[in-house]
């Protein structure tokens, strides 16, 4: 494997594991900005069915990229591929 290909799965697997905490961090700011916008009491419902299946999806296809890619690195060290 060519170690741009490894570099970029290592990449965005890292990307895909931090995404559900930036989108914890993100609703949580606009929730706040909207309870600040608003006078008196205000309800809102901040939710997303099967949410932490869906963190538990990205964790698993995130650490399975990095490793992929870490394997894929390291393989392809002593090839002719790595060079090119």
């Amino acid at each position: 494997m060519k170690a741009s290909v490894a570099v970029s799965l290592v990449l965005c697997g890292t990307l895909l594991i931090l995404a559900p905490s930036v989108h914890n961090i993100v609703v949580a700011a606009m929730i706040t900005v909207v309870m600040v916008q608003k006078s008196g009491h205000a309800s809102i419902r901040a939710d997303l069915p099967h949410f932490e299946a869906l963190v538990v999806a990205c964790v698993i296809a995130g650490a399975a990229m990095i490793l992929f890619g870490v394997i894929g690195g390291f393989r392809g060290l002593g090839s002719k591929s790595a060079r090119d």
